[in-house]
């Protein structure tokens, strides 16, 4: 399934990245799979994001040019998703 970090846990920290990925990929806001997994910042809730499956690596890969044009940001090689 590409849950290896958490297939060995099956504690509430285990669960989390499930629920995060789950959360992304179905399309639920970014603040309400916080509040299920209990991440405050945005930036650890995408941590727990697993992002091997290509929807999901295509998804951010489109939010990092979309802020990089906005910003007017270069982006360096090794600063992917």
């Amino acid at each position: 399934m590409g849950y290896a970090n958490a297939s060995s846990r099956f504690d509430t920290h285990g669960i989390r990245p499930w629920v995060n990925t789950d959360s992304v990929k179905s399309g639920v806001l970014t603040k309400v799979g916080m509040k299920l997994t209990g991440r405050k910042t945005v930036a650890i809730f995408m941590h727990y994001v697993h992002t091997e499956d290509k929807p999901v690596q295509d998804a951010t890969e489109l939010v990092a040019n979309r802020r990089l044009a906005i910003t007017g940001a270069s982006r360096s090689m090794g600063a992917t998703a």
